[in-house]
């Protein structure tokens, strides 16, 4: 037991001062490749069933301005374009974030890079046709920083996620925030 409990203690402290990857190798070997930081802090995955063709969902995804209307607590910019490379500066419930896109997939995936004060995430969004008229989607976050378990848990990180991809069911299918 006392071998153990040491191991779980290692792997702890391991978590609490881990800050990951510096920010430009996290999204060309990660971001870029479709990954996300698996030694993070804190990892979560979410997904939900929307019924409507993946187009539509997409459509709603990319269109980044009118996310503050239905997604809460997000704020984005009104990009003239969406990109890989391209860097934007968002804010999550007052907290301005800075990123740059990874992959652009239409109809498929939209991921990105994030920082902001010494945290970094790395954020997915997949898109998975079910039939013509169904699409599941899975919002995926891996997000890293010394000190970071005190602050924030993986709990609070899969609500957070779970009330977006509520959002994002309630515009695509009635228009509206459900």
């Amino acid at each position: 037991m006392g071998r153990y409990t040491y191991m779980a203690d290692r792997r702890a402290l391991r978590k609490l001062f881990y800050s990951g990857p510096q920010l430009n190798v996290l999204h060309n070997n990660y971001t870029k490749r479709r990954r996300f930081d698996a030694e993070a802090a804190l990892v979560s995955a979410s997904s939900i069933q929307i019924e409507a063709p993946v187009e539509a969902v997409w459509a709603v995804i990319i269109t980044f301005r009118d996310w503050r209307t239905w997604a809460p607590g997000i704020e984005m910019p009104d990009l003239a374009e969406i990109a890989p490379d391209i860097s934007f500066k968002w804010r999550l419930n007052g907290v301005a974030i800075l990123s740059t896109i990874g992959v652009v997939d239409p109809g498929r995936e939209l991921n990105w890079t994030g920082a902001f004060l010494w945290f970094r995430a790395v954020e997915r969004y997949v898109l998975e046709p079910l039939g013509l008229t169904s699409t599941r989607v899975t919002l995926a976050e891996s997000l890293a920083g010394a000190l970071l378990p005190l602050f924030y848990s993986v709990r609070q990180l899969q609500a957070n996620h779970e009330r977006w991809l509520v959002a994002l069911k309630g515009r695509v299918e009635l228009g509206r925030l459900q």
